[in-house]
């Protein structure tokens, strides 16, 4: 797995039809990210996500989570605050005044 990747010079995706695999990667509607809102029409589509992978400083291929979750790609880019924050602190509860109160 990890090793066989980290060792391999190239990468590389490619279409895989879930007809001719296992029936289980049938997905019978869009996923909420490629779906048009109102349509609900039932197709059949088959979703694999291509991860992005970064070179980590030990030559180990590493999930890049800043590009999956926000889009970063540069420094610049990333959020001032992650999900995982936003959660972990409650601030999807409202209690962003808390925080910005001088009080």
């Amino acid at each position: 797995s990890g090793s066989r990747l980290k060792s391999s010079p190239n990468t590389s995706t490619m279409y895989i039809d879930p007809w001719d695999y296992d029936k289980s990667l049938l997905v019978d509607k869009l996923d909420r990210l490629v779906r048009r809102k109102g349509d609900n029409s039932i197709k059949v589509y088959s979703h694999i996500h291509d991860y992005k992978f970064i070179n980590s400083g030990g030559g180990m291929p590493q999930w890049d989570m800043d590009y999956e979750y926000y889009g970063a790609e540069t420094d610049a880019q990333k959020p001032g605050i992650t999900y995982d924050d936003y959660i972990n602190y409650g601030l999807s509860e409202s209690r962003l005044s808390d925080w910005s109160s001088t009080s």
